[in-house]
């Protein structure tokens, strides 16, 4: 049984071996042949010349693409950074939650604190653009506008306190009277 499972393979072997000694016999077809196999080679190589630029032009890509990425990100970090010292010489006051995840904040920039602290405050959010300046009464909890103003326009003094949460008052007593009481 295994002789006979064998015989197909044989017969094909037998057949390919005289396909090629067949060529083998003929100057033109082994001639024809090396040309092609020459051909190939050829193309081999400039394939792999080909494949080797598109390499490098991508990797040039990817770095181009990380350095653009890390410019962004240097640019984002320096904006952060400039947002930030202009609080650095302020105090925050309150966040004032307006709606999901929008919020208004409130800072104190102490003028001067003797006799009684004089500040200007700034509330700055989605629905405020507030800049005023107050003085503190730390004796009796009492306080005193000198001007407001709510995106430039300016308020009158006896309507500042509309526009200022009360935790922003209730903060600036806190912070700044402490040591006065």
């Amino acid at each position: 049984m295994t002789t006979r499972k064998r015989e197909p393979v044989r017969q094909v072997g037998r057949a390919f071996r005289s396909i090629l000694e067949t060529i083998g016999q003929h100057p033109l077809a082994t001639g024809f042949l090396a040309i092609v196999g020459l051909l190939g080679f050829g193309v081999s190589v400039a394939g792999f010349s080909i494949d080797r630029q598109e390499a490098e032009a991508t990797t040039e890509q990817i770095t181009d693409v990380q350095s653009s990425i890390a410019s962004v990100s240097s640019k984002l970090e320096e904006e952060r950074n400039q947002a930030l010292s202009a609080y650095q010489d302020g105090v925050f006051l309150y966040e004032d939650p307006i709606e999901g995840v929008y919020s208004n904040f409130w800072t104190g920039y102490l003028m001067r604190m003797e006799p009684s602290p004089h500040l200007t405050i700034r509330g700055e959010g989605k629905t405020v653009e507030f800049s005023g300046v107050i003085t503190l009464n730390c004796e009796n909890g009492r306080y005193y506008w000198d001007n407001g103003s709510d995106f430039g326009t300016p308020i009158p003094e006896d309507e500042i306190d509309n526009y200022v949460p009360q935790p922003v008052h209730r903060a600036l007593h806190r912070i700044f009277c402490w040591d006065k009481q």
